[in-house]
């Protein structure tokens, strides 16, 4: 329930801004969680303005962390990391940009995800892999992109159908997305195949 979390959230971001400071990780992980509740609730202007002074503070603290040469589990702030963090501000600012129509920039967000991504967990983790079809998803709402669109949900499938197996949710998931790619593209056949592959 957004709306009923919303003014918690609030006092919530207040109460963090007065205790550790604006640009603390803490409280850049408290905007976030407003931020997603705005989201859903539809106020994206602020949602927008609120994911990005998240994702600054949270990338300065990972900078800060980087040159003293320590970890970054974030001031305190618990045991998930800064660029889990950094991931969770850069995936969801994409998916409000794209709903705000700003389609250059949400694609432009969501390859820096991917590029951190695969920098931080390698090309066959499974975060890499949604990563990539996230990517391919705003490629497909965004521009007229179908080779690269095309490309990514097949590797993607097909990493997932080695590493995960073909029953996986997240492999599922990827056919899904896969035959919706080739359905638009006209080539039903193929769209078809993979459709009798999850029936059977």
């Amino acid at each position: 329930r957004f709306s009923e979390a919303e003014p918690m959230l609030r006092n919530c971001l207040e109460a963090d801004t007065a205790i550790h400071g604006e640009s603390d990780v803490r409280t850049a992980r408290t905007s976030l969680s407003l931020a997603f509740a705005l989201k859903r609730l539809g106020q994206l202007r602020e949602s927008e303005r609120l994911h990005r002074r998240a994702l600054s503070d949270l990338e300065a603290a990972a900078a800060a962390a980087a040159a003293a040469g320590v970890g970054s589990g974030g001031g305190g702030g618990g045991s998930r990391s800064t660029e889990a963090d950094i991931l969770v501000a850069m995936n969801n600012l994409a998916e409000v940009l794209r709903d705000l129509r700003q389609f250059k920039e949400a694609v432009r967000v969501s390859r820096r995800a991917l590029g951190i991504t695969r920098a931080s967990f390698g090309e066959d983790h499974p975060d890499t892999l949604i990563a990539m079809n996230n990517l391919a998803m705003m490629l497909k709402t965004a521009e007229s992109r179908d080779d690269e669109v095309l490309e990514l949900c097949q590797q993607s499938l097909a990493t997932a159908d080695e590493i995960l197996g073909k029953t996986h949710q997240l492999t599922l998931m990827f056919v899904d997305n896969l035959v919706m790619v080739l359905k638009d593209l006209g080539r039903l056949c193929e769209a078809d195949k993979l459709l009798q592959r999850c029936l059977s």
